[in-house]
């Protein structure tokens, strides 16, 4: 608020004393209104800085919202990581019990083809008596009809 500033005061003849009390009397009136506009200077700058500080009281009270809201969801995002991660390591251990078993069942199909190549060997032998049994056969079904 500018300072109001006063009109110099008439000297009046009837007026006793030395001019440098009128002047000192104006420079103490020029002083009350310049104390005043300070004063109310000053209470303006307090209004407008308790303004700020509810203003910036106001902010932080979202911000610690915000920041107890993460967090929780942080809280909540460790605990579902820790429960994923269990199932993993759950998992990883079943992975590991079905690759041994299938492991172990390829050692026994290797087994069980083993066998089935010496099968399919015997079956040959057995093929190749019979091929020489055939004419055989043959001849003793001769031999027969030549006796009856």
């Amino acid at each position: 608020m500018p300072p109001k500033k006063r009109a110099p005061r008439p000297k009046s003849p009837e007026s006793s004393g030395p001019a440098w009390l009128v002047i000192l009397e104006d420079i103490r009136s020029q002083n009350r209104v310049i104390i005043e506009a300070l004063e109310a200077h000053r209470q303006e700058t307090r209004r407008s800085l308790q303004d700020f500080r509810d203003e910036v009281r106001a902010d932080v009270s979202v911000l610690r919202s915000i920041a107890q809201g993460h967090s929780t969801d942080i809280r909540d995002l460790k605990t579902g990581l820790a429960r994923v991660e269990t199932k993993v390591d759950h998992l990883d251990t079943r992975l590991g019990s079905v690759e041994t078993k299938v492991d172990h069942l390829d050692v026994r199909l290797g087994s069980v083809e083993t066998k089935v190549d010496h099968l399919d060997a015997g079956l040959g032998r057995v093929e190749a008596k019979v091929d020489r049994l055939v004419p055989l056969q043959e001849r003793v079904e001769t031999l027969e009809r030549r006796r009856a």
